[in-house]
């Protein structure tokens, strides 16, 4: 799992694919891993999508590069924007699209502009951990909380992001005691464990 987030944290997808579908091997059914999968396949599941662009992938990655850039860069974020109005069955896909493209606010516009199953709206979460929305994604967790209080991983879920959340606004003891209680129950709960010590050693 620390090679995992080390993967992810460089964008390698390829290798992060790979190393996902090896832990599937590995450990076939288990909940946490399977939960990795998910969420990679909702990162970058446009992953095609992109390679085709009429611009690089690294230029993606730093839009700010020159003005022509910037220039295709927006119009690209306020195409997906159109699009998602345009074909509502598919928003969701260009909200992906944007977040793939390091465009996490136009990502927001488009789920916002949304009427989300419960089951997305944890998407709609990480996306708001990007925009740097801390007190939102911890009023949301609290509506998460209750609506799926039936379902044994919801605590685990939350506390994860609201961990992140707390990080995001500087209550950096609050967001560690959360982590350490979840891995007092779960050791190796997603990427937990190294992101506990990436923060210790801050």
């Amino acid at each position: 799992l620390d090679e995992l987030l080390t993967l992810r944290t460089q964008q390698l997808v390829e290798q992060e694919k790979n190393l996902l579908g090896k832990l599937q091997r590995m450990f076939p059914g288990d909940q946490d891993i399977l939960e990795e999968v998910r969420e990679h396949k909702e990162r970058y599941a446009l992953d095609v999508l992109t390679r085709r662009s009429p611009l690089r992938n690294s230029e993606y990655k730093e839009p700010q590069s020159s003005p022509e850039i910037r220039k295709q860069f927006s119009k690209l974020k306020d195409s997906l924007l159109t699009s998602a109005k345009n074909d509502p069955n598919i928003a969701f896909d260009f909200a992906i699209a944007a977040l793939m493209f390091d465009a996490p606010e136009t990502s927001l516009v488009i789920l916002e502009s949304m009427s989300l199953p419960i089951e997305r709206k944890w998407l709609l979460l990480e996306v708001k951990l990007k925009c740097r929305r801390f007190l939102e994604v911890l009023s949301d967790l609290n509506q998460i909380e209750i609506a799926l209080a039936h379902e044994p991983e919801t605590f685990f879920a939350t506390a994860y992001l609201r961990a992140q959340a707390y990080w995001g606004l500087k209550q950096k003891h609050v967001a560690i005691e959360i982590l350490e209680t979840i891995l007092e129950a779960r050791p190796n709960y997603r990427s937990a464990h190294a992101l506990l010590d990436l923060w210790r050693s801050q």
